[in-house]
């Protein structure tokens, strides 16, 4: 019924092999109390009674007196001085379902202000804009923030998405007794975060199913696009505004594939166009074997991190490496590596400098080159947008 999108040589389908459809496979002490509280001569620090410092009239040093309107305590209603006039993060200034707390921090008036309900002018409200392209409305992205996330670190204390930066969300599933930890899981988003170009992209696991049917495949589609469809979202909460599970990829931590038992991980479309039974397969059994493998110091959690972000570059319609720009990359995720050195390229960038192929020495971790970063298609996302990957299955190449 279908093929591979390549045949991986023992060694690294442990770490690399994918992509599957359905069609085709960071004061000082001797001034205080003085009246120059800046020690340089003049008495213009705080206490000094010139009317520039805390305690003498101006509490921000503006040379305007607190009262008029400029700074702290001034009366204005702006008491940090930061021109947001205080709003009550909590409330909607602007009545457009957009907390006020929300749109200020994203931290652009020109992109998103808290008192203008259609910031742009283009006539849709700020709640059903999409300003970073990944195909969320602002609305949908506050959704998330009732939705408890794993990310790359700092993401996971963020809340909601960044409304500015583009995000792709995942639902994780995982086999009964089979599981990857978070800090795997942020090692994934990290490929995504330190893209060569641009701002990069958030990407969020929420983490749903733990005890999906524990069991192993056989190759076959049906045996797989039944255990995707089968477990879908499952932690709504019935709240409003409702939470996007539509633009989630879906993605199932497994044990194995038995009819290529080295394979590291799929990714399923369907020919037959239904969505529900696409996704990423995660194959744990293969990935647990890694470390040690020709000697190479890479270990199991970093091969599933890996695999994890080859996998979703699939899902936005990636292709592999291979030799159509004239030769193959080893140093992007998206390639695969078929010697140790190719393996030592890509997950570690041995003897690379340069960001832009990837993975390089300095990071010391996988990464996707600029020429796949430029090809990825958040407006195109397997098992959200699609149940196709392009080009007969093969994906946008590099």
């Amino acid at each position: 019924m279908g093929r591979a999108l390549a045949s991986i040589v023992w060694l690294l389908m442990l770490t690399t092999a994918c992509g599957d459809d359905s069609t085709s496979d960071t004061a000082d002490a001797s001034v205080e109390g003085s009246g120059d509280g800046d020690g340089d001569g003049d008495d213009n620090g705080p206490g000094d009674g010139d009317g520039n410092g805390p305690g003498d009239g101006d509490g921000d040093g503006d040379g305007d007196g607190d009262g008029d309107g400029n700074g702290p305590g001034d009366g204005d209603g702006d008491g940090d001085g930061d021109g947001d006039g205080d709003l009550d993060p909590n409330a909607d200034a602007d009545a457009d379902g957009l907390p006020n707390g929300f749109e200020m921090r994203a931290g652009d008036v020109a992109a998103l202000d808290p008192r203008n309900g259609d910031t742009d002018g283009d006539g849709l409200s700020d709640a059903d804009e999409d300003p970073d392209d990944d195909g969320l409305t602002n609305l949908q992205e506050l959704a998330l923030a009732r939705l408890p996330s794993v990310g790359a670190p700092g993401l996971d204390d963020r809340g909601a998405p960044d409304p500015l930066r583009p995000s792709l969300l995942v639902e994780l599933d995982a086999m009964a007794g089979v599981t990857v930890g978070d800090a795997v899981l942020r090692e994934a988003a990290a490929v995504f975060d330190d893209l060569p170009v641009g701002l990069g992209i958030d990407l969020h696991f929420y983490r749903d199913q733990s005890d999906v049917t524990s069991t192993t495949f056989d190759g076959s589609f049906p045996q797989r696009h039944a255990a995707l469809s089968g477990n879908g979202p499952g932690f709504g909460d019935g709240a409003q505004p409702p939470i996007p599970y539509g633009r989630m990829v879906h993605m199932i931590i497994a044990r194995q594939r038995t009819d290529q038992p080295s394979r590291g991980g799929d990714t399923v479309s369907d020919g037959a166009g239904n969505v529900s039974n696409t996704g990423v397969l995660i194959y744990t059994e293969a990935l647990a074997l890694v470390p040690g493998q020709c000697g190479t110091p890479i270990g199991a959690d970093e091969a599933t991190a890996s695999t994890i972000a080859h996998e979703l570059g699939h899902a936005l319609q990636l292709g592999h490496e291979t030799s159509t720009g004239g030769g193959i990359n080893y140093y992007n995720v998206m390639s695969v590596p078929m010697t140790c050195l190719d393996a030592l390229s890509r997950f570690r960038g041995d003897g690379n400098a340069d960001p832009a192929l990837g993975a390089t020495d300095a990071v010391g971790a996988s990464r996707f080159s600029q020429q796949a970063t430029d090809l990825m298609d958040l407006g195109n996302l397997l098992s959200v947008d699609t149940a196709t990957i392009v080009n007969g299955g093969q994906g946008n190449e590099m």
